[in-house]
């Protein structure tokens, strides 16, 4: 079942949401299976319902196909900082940028051309 449909009595007036983001530097964003999390105060709380300025949020509900074309994680995962995040990007970049110069080389000795 749904989370959207568990959701508690006190709940009838609850927000549906795809994400929030507050200007207040909270967030909310979709999971799996209806559930979410919101980022407040550098804590992350997940579950069926979000409550946040005295509103109670729901996830909208998606239908399994369209969950799955969207590819919704399951859980969150800390990647770091954002430094990080970055270092790890430009790894990525570089090795496959490596990757490509190879394979043109290849196409190209065995088109018998000059690089």
């Amino acid at each position: 079942m749904p989370a959207a449909e568990r959701i508690s009595k006190k709940s009838n007036d609850a927000v549906f949401t795809l994400g929030e983001l507050f200007p207040t530097g909270s967030a909310i964003d979709v999971l799996s299976n209806g559930h979410l999390t919101l980022w407040r105060d550098d804590h992350e709380h997940l579950g069926a319902l979000a409550e946040h300025e005295g509103r109670t949020y729901v996830a909208t509900p998606l239908g399994s196909e369209l969950e799955r074309l969207l590819r919704l994680p399951k859980a969150t995962d800390d990647f770091g900082n954002i430094e990080l995040l970055n270092h790890n990007r430009k790894d990525v970049h570089e090795v496959h940028e490596v990757h490509e110069v190879h394979n043109v080389h290849e196409v190209h000795n065995r088109a018998g051309v000059e690089p």
